[in-house]
């Protein structure tokens, strides 16, 4: 719990400023986000924090400054003990921070609050950057509560069917209550899915990576160009050259768009823009797309692709699911120092359309496979735990299969099997 302070960063990005697209992202989740520099000396300055981390506490945006002091005055004497306890604890250790606590805001609102934070592995000089996430979780807890309530009720109409002997009255009575006990935990579920986007916001961070440093790539290549130009004359070649880097450039900035718009359709709306489509028109498309960038990082791309097959389903969201799996074969080969070569295929079995992408790097390590899908565990340094996570559901809700495996001769292997109507 320490204080906050005004941003002092910059990017140079020429398609979009990712400070203004941070916080048009971060101000459509339903919890609150931040992200602070932890120094030596204790003392935090927080350089993030969007309006509903300020709408929880019913904070003003000019009291940002006082905000650990408001905070700490709003939970109960035995929470503060335990909040700043735990903060010692995790700057030592640079463990998860993770607390649930009440608090009582200006107005009289009693809420329920969960509070998590995590080093980044970044550093500000020498300064330890970590980011977290505030979620109001007081419905989520009164759901809970009434199922609990619920199955004391259950046990309770039991107890007294056999004292006396109402068994007819207890069946309908028993039936009706797991009626209400499952449309709760079905409303618990669909709430904590809802709450789950604050955690997994900041997966779009790892998704808009790509795009963004393809912008990036994409600028330094058309600065060269230009320069090109300058010295030599304009002629048709230099014209083509950045005629190509300018499309790469637009299709890099509409892909970041498409993530999001993906990611916000899945998780806050749950629903599936379903028409069909070419999926070998797609596949070809997301290799293009990355054809640079493996390009930079000496890629070699076997590509085997049936044409023409049309299918039935969601064409961003099973976008996002090729782009994840060819994203991480690179990620697997790019400081890999043997041969670094993907196979992607597609190709039409009976009623089945299988994909599969297949890099020679060093595979899984022994016992990370299995949980592999499971949300939030990740291999890499930098990764959020998402990625596959997120495909196993899209693939799911396409009445799907998706497996991961390690090649005996090395390697990984993802393979993909989609229902063609």
């Amino acid at each position: 719990m320490i204080g906050w302070g005004p941003m002092d960063s910059q990017v140079s990005v020429p398609c979009a400023d990712p400070r203004a697209l941070l916080d048009r992202l971060g101000n459509t989740v339903p919890c609150g986000l931040y992200e602070y520099t932890l120094g030596k000396d204790g003392v935090g300055i927080f350089h993030y924090v969007n309006k509903r981390a300020l709408e929880i506490f019913e904070i003003d945006d000019f009291e940002l400054t006082d905000f650990n002091r408001l905070s700490l005055s709003m939970l109960r004497p035995e929470d503060v003990e335990k909040v700043v306890a735990l903060d010692r604890q995790v700057n030592r250790s640079f463990e998860m921070f993770f607390i649930e606590v009440e608090i009582t805001t200006r107005s009289g609102k009693l809420r329920w609050i969960r509070m998590s934070s995590l080093p980044s592995g970044d550093r500000l000089g020498d300064a330890a950057i970590w980011s977290g996430y505030i979620l109001d979780i007081t419905e989520e807890r009164r759901l809970r509560n009434e199922v609990m309530q619920r199955e004391l009720e259950l046990v309770g109409a039991a107890n007294k069917a056999i004292r006396f002997g109402e068994i007819e009255s207890l069946n309908n009575r028993l039936e009706s209550l797991l009626q209400e006990k499952s449309a709760l935990l079905r409303s618990t579920a669909a709430y904590a899915k809802a709450n789950n986007l604050g955690a997994l916001i900041s997966s779009l961070a790892h998704e808009l990576n790509n795009p963004l440093g393809a912008i990036s790539i994409h600028s330094q290549s058309l600065q060269m160009a230009v320069a090109d130009m300058r010295l030599n004359g304009v002629n048709i070649e230099v014209v083509d050259a950045l005629d190509e880097i300018a499309s790469g450039l637009l299709g890099a900035g509409k892909r970041a768009a498409s993530v999001i718009s993906n990611l916000r359709s899945f998780f806050v709306r749950g629903e599936l823009g379903v028409a069909r489509f070419d999926i070998s028109s797609l596949v070809n498309g997301v290799c293009e797309l990355l054809r640079r960038e493996m390009g930079v990082n000496h890629i070699h791309l076997h590509r085997s692709v049936q044409p023409s097959i049309r299918i039935q389903g969601d064409r961003g969201q099973l976008q996002m699911v090729f782009l994840n799996a060819l994203n991480n074969a690179i990620d697997a080969l790019r400081e890999w120092g043997g041969e670094r070569q993907i196979f992607i295929s597609l190709r039409e079995v009976d009623a089945h359309i299988l994909f599969e992408v297949r890099d020679t790097g060093p595979g899984f390590k022994r016992g990370t496979l299995k949980k592999a899908f499971e949300l939030f565990h990740t291999t890499k340094e930098r990764g959020m735990g998402v990625g596959l996570w997120l495909s196993r559901e899209i693939v799911g809700n396409h009445r799907g299969d998706i497996t991961l495996t390690n090649e005996p001769g090395g390697g990984a292997v993802l393979r993909v099997s989609l229902e063609k109507e």
